[in-house]
This record gives structure tokens, C-alpha cells and sequence, in this order.
């Protein structure tokens, strides 16, 4: 590219040298001398014969035994020539665009069939190798149009010495896919299965999500939350850990050090709640309010068509949790630990807690899925996004869900004298619907199973409504102090955030 560039240049100075233009179609198609349409079909290492062998292997080659794109390329590198010859630069450059959207087909093509490879055999160090140099080929171009794509390039194939493919050949797939819309890559020229990728996983069915947020192997059960009022029978101190990691990004005392606390890409982190591609899919399959807010935050001006083309604030719609938290990092006014913390805790951890509640519905539907060697009680992952590690329930210092609700409410007792209490109603249903959960994975009978499935959802309901409660409380204070401080920059922004987290549920 950068040679091409060079010949237009001189040819904006009325220069009819091809030299540059020449040596760019050397540095494409190398020693490869064939056939007409420019090349063998079988010789050569360079960027040519990678089209020509994806086209083999595809059984996509045309009748001569050319690879489309190839064609393409050959015609555009031709025809940019001929428009340097007789100086018409403009066209000339049109040409070299051309050419470098091929150029991208066959890198992307590429890293799709590696991704193929290597989850059919993540121990073939060639293919692993090879994995890993075209996929960092490609993240710094990626990076420049979904910082999330090239994460998800760099975590399954951008990293030697570790186990590739840790998220599924799917989740890179989706990755591409989302910079082949960018970059309008034309989808017929490619020959891996890139376009048709959805938010599915290739394990156990359509309706998938992870059973489990973190690679946590311990099956011993966590110790009592909210000293002993909610008992798990699973291991969640992988959720529980994230109270910790709220409450230091709180305590922060500047931008990078909360934001490489938020910024990982490990599997069950605070980022993943909003990021990983399987929770995400499994959420907008099983938990009713997670499309509400994917719909609400939605403008049709924003992309249209199927969801996967639909954007909020710039970003796929179904990252809506991540893209807030983002604004709040690197908005205008400045970092604020405390106002991150809380923008972390009530979109991420708290849809968290509600995609649980939905999740522990569906298993009792699909009771199979607790066979799964990582599975974990949904309910007590559920209850370990909202209580965390908060010890105190009359307590409202800390980071969690709990505490947050427990400081609101204390806020809206004193002007009511309400003695009505959200984080009781919450644990009641937890303890309930934890009870109900144990009964339905116990019953081999599938009309009762449905019955006790059914009776679940509708105590899931009730708790989301609880949950969402200090959602509106915060709405309603925030607009209450910033009506009384309005040149606190700091409210405003408390506002904007609740508007963004409460008003979805009333706007559908």
C-alpha cells in the first residue's frame, strides 16, 4: 500500500513512472509467474497464493483455478497502472482502495481459517504459530474499529504459551464479523463462514450461556453471605471477589489504576459481564430485561436490520453495559472513583444479578445443563453479585449491590418513614427461589418440572422488580440534588448514568 501511495504521489507530480506501482504488485504476488489472470495457482508465499490456497481448500477456486479475490485484486493492480500511465491520479488512488479492502478479505479469511484449525486441534504448534501471526497481523488494523473484536482476537489467538481458542472458534467469528461490516468486506469473497455468525455457541443448543463466570474448579461451597441469612451450595467466591475489586476501584486514587483493575479480559470480570460474547448471547436468550435495554438504548438511526447491526453510542447494542462504563472513564469532567464504582455496580453487576435470576429459570427448564462439570447454582450466583462480601445486613458501607440499596433507602426512609425494604424483599426471593431451584434439578418428572420452572419465573420477576427499585430511587435523588446543586458537574453526571439504567424499563 504505502508503495502504491509513493507511485500516486509522483504521479500528482506529473510523473508517468510505474516503478513503485510495480514494485507493489511484486511485493503481493512474488515469484508466483502463471496464468493469465497473474499468478500460479500453486507456487508463491506471499499474499497471492494465500487467496489461492483458502480457495483450494474451500473448493471455491473459479474455473481457471483462481481465487476471486484474486481476480479482483488483478484487475484493480492493472487498471491502477494504466491510470498512472496516463495520469489519472484520482482513479489511480481508487484502484489502491480497492485493492487494500482485497488485501484485508484475505487477511481476515485467513485468521477465520486458523481460528477453524486450531479449535478443531488447539495443540497443533504449527497451526498455533501460524494463528498467532496473522491474528497480529490484524488486531492493530481491528483496534481502529472495535477495541472488543481485536480483544477477542488477541485472547483466543494474539498470545503464545497459552491454550488458544479459550472462548470457542464462534466468539472469534463474531469478532471478524463485526470488522467485515465495518470495513464493508464483501462476504461473498470470503471462503470461511464468517458472515452467518451469531450470537450462539457450537455446545448444547441455541439458547447458551455460561454456566459459570470464571475458571474457579472448586467444589466446595462458599461460606454464608450476609452472616448466614442466604446458605450457597456452590462455590461463587469468584463473583465474590468482584465486591473487592468494586470497592478498590472506589478507593482509587487515579484514572489508570481503577481502569486496569476494570480492564480485564479474564474470563468472569467485571468487563466480561458486559463484554463476553457467550454471557451476552445467554442473557438476551433467557433474561427478559436484557433485550428491554438493548431496544431502549437503540435508535433506529443507529444501525438496523438484525441486532447484530444495531449500536448504542457508537458500539454494538449488546455491549450497552461496557460503552457506559466507558463514557464514565473517559468523560470530559474527569475520573471520579466513586461515580465509576457506582456506574460499574448498577449496569454490569446489576443486569449480572438478574441474568442469574433468568439463568436458574432456564436450567430448571433444561435441568441437563447442571451436569456440566463447571456448573454453578444460578441462584447463588445471583445472590453473590448482589450481597458480595457485605457482612452487616443493617449495614450500608461497601461496595455491593446490597450496600448501595441499603444507602439509598436509608436516603428515602427518612423523607417517608417508609419502613418498606428492597434488600429484604430480594433475599426472601433468593432464599426462595434457591429452595425451588433445588426441588425442580431434584424432579425427574417433566410436567412438574414445568410447573416449579413457571413458579420460579414468577418469583424471578418479583425480585428484578426489587432489584430495580433503587435503580428509580437513585433517578429520583440524583434529580432531586442536582436540581439543588446545579452547577455540580458530579450530579449531573449521577443523573445522566440512573437515566441511562432506570428509564429503559419505563420507556418499553
Amino acid at each position: 500500500i504505502d508503495a502504491m501511495l509513493t507511485g500516486i504521489d509522483y504521479c500528482n507530480k506529473g510523473d508517468q513512472d510505474t516503478y513503485w506501482w510495480d514494485d507493489a504488485v511484486a511485493s503481493l504476488i512474488g515469484w508466483a509467474e502463471g496464468t493469465d489472470a497473474g499468478g500460479s495457482t500453486s507456487n508463491g508465499y506471499l499474499f497471492y497464493n494465500i487467496a489461492q490456497y483458502l480457495c483450494r481448500v474451500s473448493g471455491t477456486c473459479n474455473i481457471a483455478g483462481d481465487s476471486e479475490v484474486n481476480r479482483q485484486m488483478m484487475v484493480a493492480l492493472t487498471e491502477g497502472k494504466n491510470d498512472l500511465l496516463a495520469l489519472k491520479c484520482d482513479s489511480a488512488e481508487t484502484y489502491m482502495k480497492d485493492v487494500e479492502v482485497l488485501l484485508d478479505t484475505i487477511l481476515v479469511d485467513l485468521v477465520a481459517y486458523y481460528a477453524e484449525q486450531l479449535d478443531d486441534d488447539p495443540s497443533d504448534e504449527n497451526n498455533v504459530a501460524h494463528g498467532y501471526i496473522v491474528a497480529t497481523s490484524l488486531i492493530p488494523i481491528m483496534e481502529k474499529v472495535s477495541q472488543d473484536a481485536a480483544n477477542s482476537i488477541q485472547l483466543n489467538m494474539g498470545k503464545l504459551g497459552v491454550t488458544p481458542m479459550v472462548d470457542g472458534k464462534n466468539v472469534v467469528l463474531l469478532a471478524l464479523k463485526t470488522y467485515v461490516s465495518a470495513q464493508n468486506i464483501n462476504c461473498d469473497l470470503l471462503t470461511r463462514d464468517i458472515c452467518s455468525a451469531s450470537l450462539q455457541s457450537d455446545v448444547g443448543g441455541d439458547e447458551i450461556f455460561p454456566i459459570i463466570d470464571s475458571g474457579n474448579d472448586s467444589q466446595e461451597s462458599s461460606a454464608g453471605l450476609l452472616s448466614d441469612q442466604y446458605i450457597p451450595t456452590s462455590n461463587i467466591d469468584h463473583i465474590l471477589n468482584l465486591t473487592d475489586q468494586l470497592e478498590a476501584i472506589e478507593s482509587a486514587s487515579d484514572y489508570s489504576t481503577a481502569f486496569d483493575i476494570y480492564n480485564s479480559d479474564d474470563p468472569g470480570s467485571l468487563k466480561s459481564l458486559s463484554t463476553d460474547s457467550l454471557y451476552t448471547a445467554g442473557s438476551f436468550n433467557t433474561n427478559p430485561l436484557y433485550p428491554i435495554y438493548m431496544y431502549a438504548l437503540w435508535q433506529s438511526a443507529n444501525g438496523d436490520g438484525i441486532m447484530d447491526n444495531k449500536e448504542f453510542d457508537d458500539s454494538p447494542v449488546g455491549l450497552f453495559g461496557h460503552t457506559i462504563i466507558m463514557d464514565e472513564f473517559d468523560k470530559k469532567s474527569g475520573f471520579n472513583a466513586q461515580l465509576t464504582a457506582e456506574t460499574i455496580r448498577a449496569t454490569n453487576m446489576w443486569m449480572a444479578a438478574t441474568n442469574a435470576l433468568y439463568a436458574g429459570v432456564h436450567i430448571c427448564s433444561n435441568s441437563e445443563l447442571a451436569d456440566e462439570p463447571s456448573y454453578v447454582n444460578s441462584i447463588d450466583k445471583a445472590a453473590a453479585f448482589w450481597i458480595g462480601t457485605h457482612k452487616d445486613p443493617d449495614s450500608s458501607e461497601g461496595g455491593s449491590l446490597y450496600a448501595w440499596s441499603n444507602r439509598i433507602d436509608e436516603k428515602f426512609a427518612e423523607l417517608s418513614g417508609s419502613d418498606f425494604d428492597a434488600n429484604v424483599k430480594i433475599l426472601e426471593g433468593l432464599n426462595a427461589m434457591q429452595s425451588e431451584f433445588a426441588d425442580c434439578l431434584g424432579s425427574s418428572n417433566a410436567t412438574e418440572k414445568e410447573d416449579m420452572a413457571y413458579k420460579m419465573r414468577v418469583h424471578a420477576d418479583d425480585v428484578a422488580r426489587y432489584m430495580t427499585v433503587p435503580l428509580a430511587q437513585s433517578l429520583i435523588h440524583s434529580l432531586a440534588i442536582a436540581v439543588d446543586s446545579p452547577a455540580s458537574i458530579d450530579e449531573a453526571d449521577r443523573v445522566i448514568l440512573y437515566a441511562l439504567v432506570a428509564l429503559p424499563q419505563i420507556r418499553i
